[in-house]
């Protein structure tokens, strides 16, 4: 049977006038309609008539027939279904609607508004739609209120502008479909004001295309199926704070004009696939991004672009995160994030300062050694990693202008510094930092320099990419209280860099350090010596004799120094004086006769050459000094057959008595001289044991 068309002859072809000249009146018209909607079983078009009013208000509508109500291209001035019960499909295509009221209206059937104008506000306040609503390509002229509203089916507001504010505060979007993007449907909307949608629950919803001109607000929404914001663009700032997105999310190539906020939003990621959890891939920030304790599963932001300030202070990334060609246009924070697995900023580049304070780098990852790689990225106004702690980190190919501050990092597996040529010399700071393994590879240009300053370093070498500048490695490393030995089995080889260090005479403390720059820990003589005890017990634990050796005579060197300091403090107690006193000598002589065991041919030259020195003194000593050989009387003596012979008979006495053999054929007789051959034999002692000291010193070299 065809459905029942009503014409322009019947009740509801005539205009309100002509209704009114008839003695119609609008009850009439309305208990009409609702004879039409209760009785007929078949579906009913109404077309081109106009209505003063709807009014449904606190009615019952049961119809006898599931067959949909058809209004085409009709006119109603107001429609009031307040509190009402509809239980047949109702639609208005095309229809000009001046206000609508449906508040807590149940809908058992679908409501569709399509393509129509509805020019006074629009409520649907704690309305049921339990078949769902649809008002695909439908202009609201005036505000739209559908707080707790509840939507059991599909919502459909696919191409719909909303001209007025719009309001969706606490709503349910249920959805039964299986086409999961239709459960809620905003595609391509237009939202001129402001779009509230506060605490609203969805389960799979779309959003791809739309356009928010005004402010965008979804706090504490929660999405329980897949979110698509595909393409979106948002003219004003943006809220998505305290969101918890279920499933997987995407808000790929969406435009941000104002700040994007996802403060402590949580993206759980579906099951489907773990590359898609969340995606900001080609998403630009014109007015910066907040992720302030965000919580992701896996995050994909391949190509975002932040113009304004970004955050991410405090986030999480449970698995892998991609920032792969990115680009921070301003200042950009990291501090406190948790990546659990890969990260990749390959290619990012940061226009500005950026900081990864307190962040941890793989510490979750289970199964392998997590990468964060920021290979080819771009440091404009350098970055801070203090106190991070990362698994593993490759800086390959990275352009470095300002500072790379790893001050207090610990990086457990390996690190890889490779950057790009430089355009002036830039500093590696790993002051305070542990570093169990890695390579620093100097570019061709400017060299970076390394300060170490009270570090701990395992396996990490140093090279360049030039060949042949191994001799000038550690003249950009600097040495401060540095750990050399504290990883088990991963400790710093001064072999490998013996070239640089004999062409640097052993010296560990100085290096090239850039224009205005202060490292944390001034070179004192006692930061000196215990940077060079701790490189001597590295040397000696690695095998490398010579080298722990020579750093053995730098670090009493620089023990004496710091004596010397002692003595020329004023606030130095006396005590302390005597024995700084006294230790410098000791150090002194060490110094000077044995180089402090290291110098064989010094010692040697030594003990040959001190007993000239009493040899002169027996020879022009006079009385105090004289002894059973004869003396001269001036040096042009000496230069006499007679004179040579008084010398060497006295140079004899003194080499004898060195060297305890003591013939008797010549004795001390005056009163020093006595002394001085009693010094001879204690000098003698000490000059022989030093010998044989150097001797043992030297087979282990």
């Amino acid at each position: 049977m065809a459905p029942d068309q009503l014409d322009g002859s019947s009740l509801f072809a005539r205009s309100p006038p002509e209704r009114a000249d008839d003695g119609v009146s609008p009850d009439d018209v309305r208990d009409a309609l609702l004879d039409l909607l209760a009785g007929s079983d078949e579906q009913v078009v109404i077309s081109d008539c106009s209505f003063t009013e709807l009014d449904l208000s606190y009615r019952h509508v049961d119809g006898v027939a599931q067959h949909p109500v058809v209004f085409e291209r009709c006119s109603f001035e107001s429609i009031d279904a307040t509190h009402a019960q509809v239980d047949r499909p109702v639609r208005f295509e095309s229809c000009t609607i001046g206000s609508a009221t449906f508040e807590d209206c149940v809908f058992d059937g679908e409501l569709t508004i399509d393509s129509s104008v509805v020019t006074g506000g629009c409520s649907l306040v704690d309305a049921t739609c339990l078949d769902g609503i649809d008002c695909t390509g439908t202009t609201f002229e005036s505000e739209l209120q559908a707080n707790e509203a509840s939507f059991d089916d599909e919502a459909i507001f696919r191409d719909v502008t909303f001209s007025g504010p719009v309001t969706f505060w606490a709503a349910e979007f249920a959805g039964r479909s299986n086409e999961f993007e239709d459960h809620a449907c905003f595609a391509d909307a237009v939202f001129a004001e402001q779009a509230d949608f506060h605490q609203a629950l969805f389960r799979f919803t779309t959003f791809a295309g739309a356009e928010f001109r005004g402010p965008a607000l979804f706090e504490e929404a929660t999405f329980r199926g897949d979110a698509d914001f595909e393409a979106v663009v948002y003219r004003d700032d943006c809220q998505f704070d305290e969101v918890t997105f279920g499933h997987d999310t995407t808000f790929a190539d969406a435009q941000f004009e104002g700040v994007g906020s996802f403060r402590g939003a949580r993206f759980e990621g579906g099951e489907r696939t773990t590359q898609d959890d969340c995606r900001f891939a080609g998403v630009t920030f014109g007015g910066g991004l907040d992720c302030h304790g965000a919580h992701f599963r896996t995050l994909s932001a391949t190509g975002m672009v932040v113009d304004g300030n970004a955050s991410f202070e405090q986030a999480t990334v449970e698995r892998s995160a991609t920032f792969t060609d990115a680009q921070f246009c301003a200042d950009s924070t990291f501090d406190r994030v948790v990546f659990g697995g890969d990260c990749s900023f390959d290619g990012v580049r940061f226009d500005d300062a950026v900081s990864f304070r307190d962040g941890v780098f793989g510490g979750t990852a289970a199964l392998r050694r997590a990468l964060t790689s920021f290979d080819r990225s771009t440091f404009s106004d350098g970055a801070t990693f203090d106190d991070a702690r990362i698994e593993s980190v490759s800086f390959d190919r990275t352009t470095i202008h300002d500072t790379l501050s790893m001050c207090g990092v610990r990086i457990t597996e390996t690190i890889t510094v490779n950057p790009a040529p430089l355009e002036s010399r830039q500093l590696l700071d790993l002051t305070n930092g542990a570093i169990e393994d890695g390579t620093v590879i100097q570019p061709a240009g400017p060299w970076l320099t390394i300060d170490c300053t009270r570090a701990s370093i395992g396996d990490l070498r140093f090279d360049a990419v030039t060949e042949g500048h191994d001799r000038r490695l550690l003249d950009f490393v600097r040495f401060c209280q540095t750990e050399f030995t504290e990883f088990d089995g991963a400790y710093f080889d001064f072999a490998r860099h013996a070239a640089a260090l004999e062409r640097a005479h052993w010296t560990l403390h100085r290096f090239e350090r850039p224009p205005s720059y202060e490292p944390a820990v001034k070179a004192t003589p006692a930061t000196i010596e215990t940077t060079y005890l701790k490189a001597k017990e590295a040397a000696s634990t690695t095998g490398y004799i010579k080298a722990a050796g020579e750093f053995r005579v730098k670090r009493q060197r620089f023990a004496r120094a710091k004596q010397y300091e002692l003595l020329g403090s004023s606030a130095t107690p006396t005590r302390t004086r005597v024995l700084a006193v006294s230790r410098s000598i000791e150090n002194l002589f060490l110094d000077l006769t044995c180089g402090y065991g290291m110098r064989l041919g010094r010692i040697i030259l030594v003990f040959v050459l001190v007993p000239l020195l009493p040899a002169l003194l027996f020879t022009f000593g006079g009385e105090p000094f004289a002894t059973s050989a004869p003396q001269l009387d001036s040096v042009q003596a000496l230069f006499t057959p007679s004179g040579l012979d008084t010398f060497y008979t006295n140079l004899y006495f003194s080499y004898i008595t060195f060297l305890t053999i003591g013939y008797g054929g010549i004795g001390p007789e005056g009163t020093l001289a006595r002394l001085t051959a009693g010094l001879e034999v204690y000098l003698s002692v000490v000059l022989g044991g030093l010998v044989l000291y150097a001797f043992v010193k030297r087979s282990e070299l």
